[in-house]
C-alpha cells in the first residue's frame, strides 16, 4: 500500500492529504472517519498514470470491505485517465485512492478538504 501523508493546510479548518501511487503501492492507505468528515472534497491526480486509471473509493463497511468508486458532483464516476481535479460528491466513513490497469506509472493524488465549522 502506499503511504498517505497529511498536511494541515494554512487555515484551521483545511485538511490535505498525499499519496504517491505505483505500480508496486497501486492502493493508497485509506483515510479512516475522522479523517473523511470534511466537506468540499476535491481530490488531484498529477505525474505518470502510466496509460492507467486511478479510482477515488469509499465505503462504509467497518472491516475495510465492499470499495466503490465514489461519485463527482456532476454524477460522473470519481476517476482519472489523466491529470485533473474533481470533486467528491459522497461521503463515506474511509476513504482511498487506486491505481488500476498501469505499467510503470508514478503518479500524485492530493485530496483538499475543509473540515465542517462547529459553532
Amino acid at each position: 500500500m502506499a503511504n498517505v501523508t497529511r498536511a494541515t493546510g494554512s487555515h484551521q479548518n483545511t485538511s490535505i492529504f498525499r499519496w504517491q501511487l505505483t505500480d508496486e503501492a497501486p492502493t493508497g492507505d485509506p483515510l479512516s472517519a475522522g479523517d473523511t468528515d470534511l466537506s468540499d472534497r476535491s481530490v488531484q491526480v498529477y505525474g505518470d498514470l502510466g496509460g492507467g486509471t486511478v479510482e477515488w473509493q469509499g465505503t462504509s463497511d467497518p472491516a475495510l470491505a465492499n470499495w466503490h468508486v465514489l461519485s463527482t458532483t456532476g454524477g460522473a464516476a470519481a476517476t482519472f485517465v489523466a491529470a485533473g481535479i474533481k470533486q467528491i460528491l459522497e461521503s463515506t466513513l474511509y476513504a482511498r485512492p487506486v491505481l488500476v490497469g498501469a505499467g510503470n506509472a508514478d503518479c500524485s493524488v492530493v485530496l483538499v478538504g475543509r473540515k465542517p465549522s462547529r459553532s
